[in-house]
């Protein structure tokens, strides 16, 4: 795979043992690097494999909301870890990990180089590309989850694919 595509919060290996690699979209897909530019939805399997273990894949946005419908209310309370976040000054939410998801707030990468939050919150990878929001805008993003320190909720949003974050595999 793409070595450049994935790497350890703050390039530690001790970030790594704690909370898992970073992967940039196209890494985490085993799609060229190009797809992290340009749209590559129509490489994008059901169930799409990417760098998950046999009988694993990178979930879908459709499935990321199917978790958190049925996690309900205070669904990232209840997915974080009891350990590992911070309060990072703006209100701290404990976890609970009442469904031993166990979330660890594994901060990202951003494309230049720059790491950041770590501690305060994580953001996962899902398999759904968000098509171009304008004609003038060729480029395409990958929808994200957010757990903040701060919040109970699940976040979703749309971020370009060449960001790093987490990866959590569906089984299949």
């Amino acid at each position: 795979f793409n070595a450049n595509g994935s790497v350890c919060y703050n390039n530690s290996p001790d970030s790594c043992a704690k909370y898992g690699r970073l992967y940039d979209w196209s890494t985490a897909m085993e799609l060229p690097s190009a797809c992290n530019s340009s749209s590559c939805a129509n490489q994008v399997q059901s169930r799409h494999r990417g760098i998950c273990p046999a009988g694993w894949h990178v979930p879908s946005d459709g499935e990321w909301e199917v978790l958190v419908d049925f996690v309900g209310s205070n669904p990232g309370t209840k997915l974080k870890s009891a350990t590992g976040w911070v309060d990072d000054g703006w209100g701290f939410i404990p976890g609970t990990d009442d469904f031993g998801f166990s979330a660890l707030p594994g901060g990202y990468r951003h494309p230049i180089g720059s790491f950041y939050g770590v501690g305060s919150f994580g953001i996962w990878r899902s398999a759904t590309e968000n098509e171009a929001t304008s004609a003038e805008n060729e480029a395409t993003g990958a929808w994200v989850r957010y757990m903040y320190s701060e919040h109970s909720g699940v976040s979703r949003d749309w971020s370009s694919e060449a960001f790093l974050y987490a990866l959590r595999c569906l089984e299949d």
